[in-house]
């Protein structure tokens, strides 16, 4: 049953004598264990279990006025409609069971339940690669996402050279300000020039040469960092300090990032989990907008073959036409041997049996139409 208004779960059947257990909000699901009592005020009462978090207690299905707190409903399944992740433990970063495909549906067993409020540090810099800007967290489940490094960095546009002396040497090219290296030896002093210089690798384009530190009237070209860092692992570059915000780019391992500014708490509301069961496999996974309520009755919304079996290449049984209904009499399934997402139905047209897939690489042909009520049909 699902709660349609607020109410509370008690422990005991008489309301006078019993302590409250919790309140149902309006969408929450319970499971009814045991018929329906009459409590010594003559309100229908039901013992139940929360699906929320598996709490058990006593609940009027109706109000002295006939207010209505509780109304039938089907089970509840969620369609992916993106990869999901199914997850050992309650807590996010736990270990992998396995993912669903987009297509696939998963019983819901609990939840949703919140996790704890998080912390997180974000901080905001810039790509050395191709000078994309934007914010980073700066750790993750597993760690550290950034490594510090000592690079140079280019503060007075100069000349990269093929040697230590400016005189005898070629220019490789021009480096601007703002440009950062490798250094590949330690610095060394021209004393004919009076200039301090050192051997480098560029990081825009793996050019190798020398640039100038300090010039002979101490002018300062290329001095050293310590906001500059080694990605550590793939990352999104977003484009606001809110994570999941527009995202900018991915950096890629070993890329080198530049602080541009201090690192600041973000304070995240705990994701939404829920526990699952999808072919056989349980685990916890993340409720997000790619998850929809799911019902048996499918709509087709494009030509495709109902064959005989779950293999997509065995004898086909008929075509089902753009508008046709089917009824799933199975929960959708991965074809191994194809890797698409199938599902054996009734076509209600001529209750002719068999497989169909729901969607391939480059098109949908069923969509499952929304959950009725017990009574609707």
């Amino acid at each position: 049953m699902r709660c349609i208004k607020d109410i509370t779960m008690t422990s005991e059947l008489e309301v006078k004598s019993a302590k409250t257990v919790k309140k149902l909000t309006v969408g929450d699901y319970v499971k009814v264990l045991e018929p329906g009592k009459c409590d010594d005020q003559g309100m229908m009462r039901v013992r139940c279990e929360a699906v929320s978090d598996l709490v058990e207690g006593w609940v009027s299905l109706k109000g002295s006025s006939g207010t209505s707190f509780l109304e039938r409903c089907f089970k509840p399944f969620l369609c992916c409609r993106e990869e999901l992740l199914l997850q050992a433990d309650f807590e996010t970063g736990s270990t992998e069971v396995r993912k669903l495909r987009p297509g696939q549906v998963v019983e819901v067993l609990e939840g949703p339940r919140r996790e704890a409020a998080t912390e997180c540090l974000r901080v905001r810099g810039r790509a050395v690669k191709d000078g994309k800007t934007g914010f980073i967290a700066l750790k993750d489940v597993s760690g550290d996402i950034l490594e510090p490094i000592k690079v140079l960095v280019c503060r007075l546009s100069t000349a990269l050279t093929t040697g230590l002396d400016v005189s005898s040497s070629k220019t490789v090219r021009k480096v601007e300000a703002g440009e950062v290296f490798e250094a590949l030896e330690e610095a060394q002093e021209d004393e004919k020039r009076k200039l301090s210089r050192v051997k480098v690798r560029t990081y825009r384009d793996d050019k190798e040469g020398w640039v100038t530190l300090k010039g002979n009237s101490g002018t300062c070209f290329v001095e050293s960092s310590d906001q500059h860092h080694i990605v550590k692992k793939t990352v999104p570059l977003e484009s606001g300090f809110r994570s999941g915000s527009a995202p900018v780019r991915l950096l890629e391992e070993r890329e080198v990032f530049e602080l541009l500014e201090e690192p600041k708490t973000e304070k995240k509301e705990g994701d939404q989990r829920m526990r699952g069961r999808a072919s056989a496999s349980e685990g916890w996974f993340t409720l997000s907008k790619f998850l929809t309520p799911w019902s048996p009755r499918y709509r087709c919304i494009r030509s495709i073959e109902l064959t005989s079996s779950l293999s997509p290449s065995s004898d086909v049984v008929r075509k089902l036409g753009s508008g046709e209904m089917v009824e799933a009499l199975e929960l959708p399934t991965e074809d191994d041997s194809s890797g698409l997402v199938r599902v054996r139905v009734r076509g209600e047209q001529d209750n002719s049996l068999g497989y169909v897939t729901l969607r391939d690489q480059g098109h949908v042909y069923l969509e499952a139409l929304a959950p009725e009520k017990p009574a609707e049909r």
